[in-house]
């Protein structure tokens, strides 16, 4: 097949360029024809994929999304590729893939953390105008021909608001390189970060992990870690508020117990390193971190609100965060979690539930559907 992905950027940073790039890779080993579409190029293509970049009209972001959405697919149609899958909110394409969940939800779930006057900005902004105009007119009928949800959560989210047919939409989970995020780690790479940060090997270490911390709700994880008498903090990502983040933690007086490492590109190193991971997202529509921690061997701590809480073992269902921004909540759950037995059941059920997540899984399952589409 020839296959086109259109794409904000193409590298391997955020999870959605990872899960791109490992897809991509996976489809040219198996006889398939890949090009990419983009505006911004953060990586030299691995052998066999063609990237493309997309001229930007104009400058700031309103140029660079209405660029990718309306030229993306213009240049992808005109090469004639058997289908054209968008990662990006386009104007046409043949698959839909919705990864982040929708603009709306989004912006309803972050106008609850926002003041009145920013919560008046963005409902102003031009930019989140055209975001939900161009997403209402992707999953209009005769713009595309199947929708991809990265979870049932988002799948729910495109019946009710844009009136997708349920038929019509294909839930696809991301994949995990359960060869390099492994529980072998701990004893390597986990050593040596612990040994760099100061962290005593027998302490307790939960993982944050992600950028844009508002909507991953760092501010909760730290109240969390600030409603336990001992346990680290080790954040990994960043954020144009970061300063804040490190005045809150200040707050607390948990400064000295919360880490701040930036973003890191092996951070294996860092899941390594924890003893649980907590993602108190707002608004998460998958989160590949989760599936990255449980290959990892860890514990997760999610909020109900995240597509990755359907992943989960089965043992893990009670640890879901039903209200993100309790600090009491997540105290609680964080000293159930570490109880050794408990702890050494859920990181055995979390690696078992991982492996059935492979990248190579992902790549069948994607392919599969592909197949289906252009036969």
């Amino acid at each position: 097949m020839n296959l086109a992905f259109i794409t904000k950027r193409y590298g391997r940073i955020g999870g959605t360029e990872r899960d791109l790039h490992e897809l991509t890779v996976r489809l040219v080993a198996r006889g398939h024809d890949v090009h990419i579409y983009c505006t911004e190029v953060r990586m030299e293509a691995p052998h066999g994929i063609k990237v493309h970049r997309v001229p930007v009209i104009g400058f700031g972001r309103l140029a660079r999304f209405l660029s990718i959405a309306w030229l993306g697919p213009r240049r992808a149609r005109r090469n004639g590729h058997d289908l054209v899958i968008s990662y990006e909110r386009v104007f046409r394409q043949d698959i839909a893939r919705c990864g982040g969940g929708t603009h709306r939800v989004f912006l309803q779930r972050m106008a609850k953390k926002s003041s009145p006057l920013t919560r008046l900005f963005r409902a102003l902004d031009p930019y989140h105008k055209l975001v939900k105009f161009t997403e209402k007119r992707q999953f209009t009928a005769g713009n595309f021909r199947r929708a991809h949800a990265v979870s049932e959560l988002v799948k729910q989210e495109l019946i009710d608001i844009y009136g997708v047919d349920d038929s019509s939409i294909d839930v696809i989970y991301c994949g995990v390189d359960t060869d390099i995020f492994r529980p072998e780690n701990r004893r390597t790479d986990g050593a040596t970060v612990r040994e760099e940060l100061g962290i005593p090997a027998d302490d307790t270490v939960a993982l944050f992990l992600g950028n844009g911390f508002k909507r991953k709700g760092l501010d909760a994880f730290l109240a969390g870690i600030g409603a336990t008498d001992t346990v680290h903090g080790l954040v990994v990502g960043t954020d144009s508020q970061i300063a804040n983040y490190r005045n809150l933690a200040r707050k607390l007086g948990i400064e000295a117990r919360v880490h701040f490492v930036g973003q890191q590109s092996e951070t294996s190193r860092y899941y390594a390193a924890a003893n649980l991971f907590v993602l108190p997202s707002v608004q998460e529509a998958f989160g590949i971190v989760v599936l990255e921690a449980m290959a990892t061997g860890l514990p997760c701590l999610v909020s109900s609100r995240a597509g990755a809480a359907e992943v989960l073992p089965e043992s893990m269902a009670r640890f879901l965060l039903q209200d993100p921004h309790d600090p009491t909540e997540m105290a609680t759950k964080i000293k159930e979690v570490l109880e050794p037995a408990t702890h050494t059941r859920l990181a055995e059920d979390s690696r078992n539930a991982a492996m059935n997540f492979s990248l190579e899984e992902h790549a069948r399952v994607s392919e599969k559907l592909y197949r289906s589409m252009c036969g």
